[in-house]
C-alpha cells in the first residue's frame, strides 16, 4: 500500500490541474460536513459537566388532560412533597435563573444571569466552588444570613480576581450578602448563571401557593434507575397530590426528561437536521464530481492500465492502486477541509453570540471531530473512487490495445458519467431551493411594515428583581416614578412597554356584547403600555384620545384599526365596554374596560397570513402598566441624539430611583432590535445559502469538466464532421445535446426531490409557502443559465477545431 500511495503522489503532483480540481471539489464537501459534525457533536453528544452525567435529569409537570396549554414548573409546596416521597432519586433539587443586580460601595451596579438554587444543587451535579465553600443546609433555611456565590468571569473581571473577595458584602438585587465561594471557570448551572443564592431568598408572592408554578427542577436519580422507572415513581407522588388538593393538583403529573432536552428539543432540532442534510449532500455532490473526473480520467488511462494488466497486474492490484489515488485525494482535502471548518465553527459561534448557548456548549474541533474525519476521508475514497476503479479495471485488454485506448469503454463510461452528472444536478436544484425558501423567508418578514416610522427610536430594557419588587404595588410604583422621569426628560419623547412592535405579546380571549353576531375570535394580544409609549413611536389617535397618567387604574384602554373593524363594523369603538376572560382555572371576566382611543394598527406577532396580505394585521389592546405591572419592561425613547447619549440619561434617571437597578443589556435603535428577532432566521438562511452555493458551483465545474472531457475525447470525430463540411451551430450542438438532456433529467428529479424538502421546512417558514413559485421557477432558471454557460467553453472550442490538426494529432 506504501509503494501504492507513493505511486499514486507522482501520478497526481504530475497531473495538477486534475489534482487541485479534485481537491477543492473534495475540500467544500467536507469541510461543510466537519463543520456541521463539529456543531452537532457538541450540542447533541458531548458529556455535559456532571458527574454521571446520564443520571441528571430535569423534572417538569404537564396537564394529563388535553388542555391548551402545558405546565411546565413546579410550586414551592409541590416540590418539597415530591423531595420527601419520591424513592428514585439520590437528590430533588430546584433552580430559578433570571436576571441579578449585583453592586458593592465602589463599582456601579451590573446585570448578569443568576439563580436561587437549593443548597444542595452543586454537590448533586458534582461540582464545589473554586474558591471558599459551598451552600450549606443553614444557608437554604428563611432568616438565614444572605450569602452569595459568584462565577469566575464576575470575579476576573469585575473584582480582578482577588481572592480577598471572599467574606465581602456585595448588594444582590439590593439585599446585602456575603461572598463566600467562586465557582471554577465555566460553570454556569442551570445554563448561564454567574451567581448564585439560596432559593430561601428567593422573593416573589405566592410562594406557598400549590397554584403558583415558576421553579424548575432537577434530579439526579440512582444508580441503574430509568427515566421510564423514574416517571413512574413521580406518578405515584402526584396521584397522591391530586387526591389531597384537587383544586390545585387534579389532572397533573410529572415528566421527567434528560437534562440536555431542555435546550435540545423542539425547532432548534428541526434546525439542525436540516443544516446536516444540506452539509451530506454536498459532499455527496462532491464525491460524485471527483468520481465523475476519476472516470473521465480513467477512460484516458485505459492503455496505460490494459498494458500493467498484460504484464500480469491483477485486477485486485488495479484497484487497490486507483483507491490509494482516492485516499491520497481524500486525505489531503481532509486536512485542509479541517482547517476551513475551525474557521467556520468560530463563525457560528460568533453568530450565535456569547449568551446564545448553555455553558456547557463548546463549539471546538477535538479527538471525536478528527475520528470523524478519518472516517469521512475513508467513506469519501469509497464513495467517489470504487466505482470508477472497478470500471476502469474491467476494461477488456483486446478491444483496449487494438484501438489504442480511444474509444474503449465509451458507453459504459457515459453511463456512469451521466448518472452521476444527474445526481449532481438533482442534488444541488434540492439545495438551491431549500436555500431559496428559507432566504426569501427571510427577506419577506425582514420587509415587513410595523406601521412605525422607527427614525430616532432608542430601547432599553429594565427587569425588576423579583425580591425587591415582589408585589403589584411595588412594580406599580417604580413604573409611575419612571414614566414621571421619562416625562421629564429634555428633547425626548418616551414611554414604557411590555412588549416592542414585530414582538410578540399575550393573547387573551375578549368578551363583548355586539350588536351584530360575528363569527370572529375573540382572541386578541394585549401590550401594556405607559401614558408616552404611543406618543413616543409617533401614534396620534384616529379616534378618541391615547391613554393619560389620569388613567392609572381607571380601567380604560386603547384598541388598534384591527380590533375596532373585527369586533365594532360600522359602529363607533370608542366608549364601548369590554371585559377580558381572567387567566384563572374558571375563566372568569375581568373588570370592565372602556375603549377611550383607536390608533393605527402596529404589528406584534407575525404570521403567515399578515406577510401574504400586507393588509392583515391582528386586534391588540392596550393596556395601562397600572392594570399589570409586569416584572419587566422595554423602554422606548425618541430622540434626535445618540443612542449612547440616551443611555448615559436613562442610567442616570434610574440611578436616581433605585441605584443597584441598572440597564438591562444594551440600549440600541429600534430597527437593530426588530432585527435581532431575525438573528435565528438569518443565520439558517445564510448557512443553507453558502452550501447550495457550493453545490451549484460543484455541479457546474462538474459539468463543465465532463463537456471538455467529451470534447477532448471526440477530437477526431469532430475534426471528421468538420473536414466534411459540418457547420459551427451543428458542431455546437453535438457537443452540449448531453449535457442539456443531463440538465434536463437532473433539474425534473430535482423539482421533485424540492417538493418534499419544502414540506419539511413548512414549519420553519412563516414568510413564503413552500411551493413560491418565484424559487420553483427562478432557482431551475438560474442553473440551466450558469450551467449551459458553463459548457460555452468547450463548446466554443470544439466549434474552432482545425480539422487538420486535429486528425494529425489523432
Amino acid at each position: 500500500m506504501w509503494n501504492d500511495l507513493r505511486y499514486a503522489a507522482r501520478l497526481l503532483a504530475s497531473d495538477r490541474a486534475f489534482s487541485l480540481t479534485a481537491v477543492l471539489a473534495l475540500v467544500l464537501g467536507m469541510s461543510a460536513t466537519i463543520t456541521m459534525f463539529t456543531i452537532v457533536h457538541s450540542v447533541y453528544f458531548r458529556d455535559l459537566p456532571f458527574t454521571n452525567p446520564d443520571r441528571i435529569v430535569a423534572i417538569g409537570i404537564r396537564s394529563l388532560t388535553a388542555g391548551p396549554v402545558a405546565i411546565d414548573n413546579w410550586s414551592f409546596p409541590d416540590l418539597e412533597d415530591v423531595r420527601t416521597s419520591a424513592t428514585l432519586f439520590d437528590g430533588i433539587i430546584a433552580a430559578d435563573e433570571e436576571a441579578m443586580d449585583l453592586a458593592d460601595e465602589t463599582r456601579a451596579a451590573e446585570r448578569f444571569i443568576g439563580s436561587w438554587v437549593s443548597a444542595d444543587a452543586f454537590s448533586l451535579i458534582g461540582h464545589q466552588p473554586l474558591l471558599g465553600r459551598g451552600f450549606a443546609p443553614d444557608d437554604d433555611r428563611p432568616g438565614a444570613a444572605p450569602v452569595v456565590i459568584l462565577g469566575d468571569e464576575i470575579w476576573k473581571r469585575r473584582y480582578g480576581s482577588d481572592p480577598g473577595i471572599i467574606g465581602e458584602r456585595v448588594r444582590v438585587n439590593g439585599l446585602l450578602s456575603t461572598v463566600i465561594g467562586i465557582m471554577p471557570e465555566g460553570f454556569g448551572f442551570p445554563q448561564r448563571s454567574q451567581i448564585w443564592q439560596p432559593l430561601a431568598l428567593r422573593g416573589g408572592e405566592g410562594r406557598g401557593e400549590r397554584g403558583n408554578r415558576n421553579i424548575d427542577v432537577f434530579g439526579r436519580m440512582r444508580s441503574g434507575v430509568t427515566i421510564a422507572q423514574a416517571q413512574a415513581d413521580l406518578a405515584r407522588v402526584m396521584e397522591r397530590l391530586a387526591r389531597e388538593f384537587p383544586q390545585t393538583n387534579a389532572n397533573v403529573g410529572a415528566i421527567v426528561r434528560p437534562f440536555r432536552d431542555l435546550t435540545t428539543s423542539g425547532p432548534i432540532r428541526a434546525v439542525f437536521s436540516g443544516l446536516v442534510g444540506a452539509a451530506i449532500f454536498l459532499l455527496l455532490i462532491a464525491c460524485a464530481n471527483v468520481g465523475n473526473l476519476l472516470l473521465a480520467r480513467g477512460a484516458i488511462r485505459a492503455r496505460e492500465i490494459s498494458v500493467r494488466m498484460s504484464l500480469g497486474a491483477t485486477r485486485r492490484q488495479v484497484i487497490r492502486q486507483l483507491l490509494a489515488e482516492s485516499l491520497l485525494l481524500a486525505g489531503l482535502a481532509g486536512a485542509v477541509g479541517v482547517g476551513l471548518a475551525a474557521v467556520g465553527v468560530q463563525a457560528i459561534e460568533r453568530a450565535i453570540g456569547p449568551t446564545g448557548a448553555p455553558y456547557w456548549i463548546h463549539f471546538s474541533i477535538e479527538g471525536s471531530v478528527l475520528a470523524f474525519v478519518a472516517v469521512a476521508c475513508v467513506g469519501t475514497t469509497i464513495l467517489c473512487g470504487l466505482a470508477p476503479a472497478l470500471h476502469v479495471s474491467g476494461f477488456n485488454l483486446i478491444s483496449v490495445l487494438g484501438e489504442g485506448g480511444r474509444t474503449a469503454g465509451t458507453r459504459r463510461t457515459r453511463r456512469w458519467t451521466d448518472s452521476l452528472v444527474v445526481s449532481q444536478l438533482a442534488l444541488s436544484l434540492m439545495m438551491l431551493v431549500a436555500a431559496g425558501l428559507t432566504m426569501r423567508n427571510v427577506y419577506a418578514v425582514s420587509r415587513i411594515d410595523t406601521g412605525v416610522d422607527t427614525t430616532g427610536i432608542v430601547v432599553a430594557q429594565v427587569s425588576l428583581p423579583s425580591r425587591t419588587y415582589a408585589t403589584d404595588d411595588q412594580r406599580r410604583t417604580f413604573y409611575r416614578l419612571l414614566e414621571e422621569r421619562l416625562s421629564g426628560l429634555a428633547g425626548m419623547r418616551a414611554g414604557i412597554t411590555s412588549t416592542t412592535p414585530l414582538r410578540p405579546a399575550p393573547r387573551r380571549n375578549v368578551l363583548i356584547d355586539r350588536a351584530v353576531p360575528t363569527t370572529v375570535s375573540p382572541s386578541v394580544s394585549t401590550v401594556t403600555i405607559g401614558p408616552g409609549y404611543l406618543e413616543a413611536l409617533g401614534i396620534a389617535p384616529l379616534r378618541g384620545r391615547l391613554l393619560t397618567r389620569t388613567d392609572d387604574g381607571a380601567g380604560t384602554i386603547v384598541v388598534n384599526e384591527r380590533f375596532a373593524a373585527m369586533h365594532f363594523p360600522g359602529e363607533q369603538a370608542v366608549g364601548r365596554t369590554i371585559r377580558l376572560e381572567s387567566q384563572t382555572p374558571d375563566g372568569a371576566p375581568g373588570e370592565a374596560l372602556t375603549i377611550v382611543g383607536v390608533v393605527p394598527n402596529v404589528r406584534q406577532a407575525i404570521t403567515r397570513q399578515q406577510i401574504i396580505d400586507r393588509s392583515t394585521a391582528e386586534p391588540v389592546l392596550y393596556l395601562s402598566y397600572a392594570s399589570a405591572p409586569l416584572p419587566s419592561t422595554t423602554i422606548v425613547v425618541r430622540s434626535a441624539v445618540s443612542a449612547g447619549a440616551v443611555a448615559t440619561a436613562l442610567r442616570e434617571m434610574l440611578a436616581q430611583i433605585d441605584p443597584d437597578l441598572p440597564l438591562t443589556g444594551s440600549v440600541m435603535p429600534l430597527d437593530e432590535a426588530m432585527t435581532q428577532e431575525l438573528g435565528v432566521l438569518a443565520l439558517f438562511g445564510s448557512m443553507f445559502g453558502s452550501f447550495a452555493a457550493a453545490a451549484l458551483a460543484l455541479a457546474t465545474v462538474g459539468l463543465y469538466g465532463i463537456t471538455a472531457y467529451g470534447v477532448a475525447q471526440r477530437t477526431r470525430e469532430l475534426g471528421v464532421r468538420l473536414a466534411l463540411g459540418a457547420q459551427a451551430r451543428h458542431v455546437w450542438w453535438v457537443v452540449t445535446r448531453r449535457a442539456a438532456l443531463q440538465l434536463a433529467i437532473g433539474i425534473s428529479l430535482g423539482l421533485a426531490g424540492a417538493l418534499g424538502v419544502g414540506r419539511l421546512l413548512q414549519g420553519a417558514l412563516i414568510g413564503v409557502s413552500s411551493r413560491d413559485p418565484f424559487t420553483l421557477i427562478g432557482v431551475p432558471a438560474l442553473m440551466v443559465i450558469v450551467t449551459l454557460t458553463a459548457c460555452l467553453v468547450p463548446a466554443i472550442r470544439a466549434m474552432r477545431l482545425d480539422p487538420v490538426m486535429a486528425l494529425r494529432l489523432e
